[in-house]
């Protein structure tokens, strides 16, 4: 489980291979923001790009905008 300035992101097992400067894991992942609850199984992210992809099964929910304003 990790928790950045404007999400959470949760799942089994998280691998960091330093050569590649890559996360990967093979588990189910959720990723929550206030606008969006995304998951999936498996995910690779490179620290260098900044780019995350979801590997199968992804499914995204948008939410509601819950700031008052309609």
């Amino acid at each position: 489980y990790a928790t950045g300035s404007e999400f959470s992101f949760t799942t089994e097992d998280l691998f960091w291979d330093s050569q590649k400067k890559m996360l990967s894991t093979k588990s189910v992942v959720r990723i929550e923001r206030d606008d969006f609850i995304l998951t999936g199984r498996g995910l690779e992210y490179s620290s260098e790009t900044g780019l995350a992809t979801i590997l199968s099964e992804a499914r995204l929910t948008l939410r509601p905008k819950t700031d008052g304003k309609e």
